[in-house]
Parts: structure tokens; C-alpha cells; sequence
């Protein structure tokens, strides 16, 4: 799960998951062992067929580093989340002989010292500081992620930034052309939930942008259909 309690999240529903079972973000434990447990056993496996270099993403359904204090927003209920097991699959990982891509918007230095060049560190950036209290209200600062960008590329961890979903086409054309030089710029458009950006403008508009930069850039196929309309 995630507690990060974006508005736009689609996690749930493609994990059939309700919603305040997911922002709970706990330790997924079932018949077969903690979420860890089962990591172990699938590099155990790749291991038997040889399996080796290749970059395993943390997480797209939910966020490798949750808020370690959760607040339940109708019972106000307290509780800690543990944050470990995702070092402790980070290490998994490397000392399987793969790599680690790590996307969150609660980014910590904390687990630096396990990753390296061949690894990728990135953050997800929606919009300032103003706009994103509102719309993942248990998240990180927008500014305090960008931070850890650098934070990373000191440590000779590869950075990468997520523009997905775009809220403020505005506000992405500004990062790509001021933040610092980041190794990759993934974009991709709001799905599920009512816009009224214009998709194909933006993309056009943002392609030319990443190529003005010189920036490293990857479009998602939703957003890239329509640039083609």
C-alpha cells in the first residue's frame, strides 16, 4: 500500500484493493511470508537460470518509502509504518547481481550506501509545493525532492524524475528546463480522472522542450497516441 493520499492514485483499483486498506501501507503478509520472503525466493530463482543485471523497479503500485507515521484521517488512529524491508530487499537485490530503480515521493538518503552506478534513484514531481500539499498531501515537499536529486547524484546514484501523471503542464515545462541535469525524464498523462489539458499540445510541446535541453527523455505510449492525433 501507500499512504501518500494522492487524489489520482489507480493503484487500488487495478489491485482491487479498497482505498483505506491501501493507505495503510503495511507489511504485506500472507500464506506464503512477508513481501521480503517472497523477493528471496524469486532471485533465488532467476539465480538457478542465470539471471543476473538486471534493474528491478520499487514500486509503481505503491511507494518504497512510505510515511513512517500514518494518522488515519476519519478515527485518527496513529500507527508506524517500518520502512526496512524495502532496504532489505534493496540488498536482496544487489547481492543478487541486479539493480534497483527506485520511484517515491518520500525520498530518503537512507539506503544510499547499498546502491551504486548501475542503480537509478528517482522522484515523482506533479507540481510545486502549494499544488502538491493538496494533491498528495502525505507526501514529501515538491522542493525537498528535488533536493534528493542531488543528494543522490553526489553518491554517484543514477537520478531520474517522473512527470506521471501531469497536473500542470506549466510546471513541467519549467522543471525540464531548470532543474539540475538528471540522467531521465519519464512523462506520461492523467488517466482515470477528468482533465482538461490538452494531451497532444502538451506532448508536442514538452518533446520539443526535452530536445531544446538536450534532456533524456522517455514519452508513455497513452500520451504519445495522442501526439499522433
Amino acid at each position: 500500500g501507500c499512504n501518500n493520499g494522492c487524489y489520482y492514485c489507480y493503484a487500488p483499483r487495478t489491485l482491487r484493493v479498497p482505498t483505506g486498506l491501501f493507505n495503510m501501507a503495511r507489511l504485506r503478509i500472507d500464506d506464503s511470508g512477508t513481501v521480503v520472503e517472497a523477493v528471496q525466493r524469486q532471485l533465488w530463482q532467476w539465480g538457478k537460470k542465470g539471471i543476473r543485471g538486471k534493474r528491478i523497479a520499487l514500486c509503481f503500485t505503491c511507494d518504497p518509502y512510505p510515511n513512517e507515521i500514518y494518522i488515519h484521517p476519519t478515527t485518527g488512529k496513529i500507527w508506524t509504518v517500518d520502512t526496512t524491508p524495502t532496504r532489505d530487499i534493496i540488498r536482496l537485490i544487489k547481492n543478487s547481481g541486479n539493480y534497483v530503480q527506485i520511484l517515491t515521493k518520500n525520498p530518503t538518503t537512507r539506503d544510499f550506501d547499498l546502491m551504486g552506478d548501475n542503480d537509478w534513484f528517482g522522484v515523482t514531481l506533479t507540481g510545486r509545493d502549494e499544488d502538491a500539499a493538496k494533491n498528495e498531501p502525505r507526501a514529501m515537499k515538491t522542493s525537498d525532492r528535488i533536493m534528493k536529486l542531488y543528494d543522490a547524484e553526489m553518491a554517484g546514484i543514477n537520478s531520474w524524475v517522473s512527470f506521471e501523471p501531469v497536473l500542470d503542464p506549466e510546471f513541467v515545462y519549467e522543471m525540464i528546463e531548470q532543474l539540475p541535469p538528471v540522467k531521465l525524464y519519464r512523462i506520461g498523462k492523467l488517466n482515470y480522472y477528468p482533465s482538461d489539458i490538452n494531451w497532444g499540445d502538451f506532448g508536442r510541446k514538452v518533446e520539443a522542450l526535452c530536445k531544446r535541453f538536450n534532456r533524456n527523455y522517455y514519452i508513455k505510449e497513452d500520451l504519445r497516441r495522442e501526439m499522433a492525433q
